[in-house]
């Protein structure tokens, strides 16, 4: 095995245990509420969050309801936006005294 291969495959295993951790974040805003809250705070409706997401809005209510799990490329783009999302929330509200 040529060391083009090797390191083709090394940064194929990377991408995929980058990609399950944030699958398993995805799911861990979920299952806390946190993703409807961060989303209902920034008055964001499901209809705003789909296009970013690439999912049907009633796809991402069933995962906020819990009827459903996220999975693969969509979940990664979810928690990116999720982390987006309290990125701005953190920026617009002052720290808890």
């Amino acid at each position: 095995m040529d060391m083009s291969t090797s390191c083709r495959m090394l940064a194929s295993v990377t991408t995929s245990a980058r990609a399950m951790q944030q699958v398993a974040e995805a799911r861990r805003f979920i299952a806390s509420g946190e993703a409807r809250q961060l989303r209902e705070a920034l008055r964001l409706s499901l209809m705003d969050v789909a296009p970013t997401v690439l999912a049907d809005p009633s796809a991402i209510g069933r995962w906020e309801r819990g009827e459903r799990t996220p999975r693969g490329p969509v979940a990664v783009k979810y928690v990116r936006l999720l982390r987006r999302l309290q990125s701005q929330l953190e920026a617009t509200c002052p720290p808890a005294a």
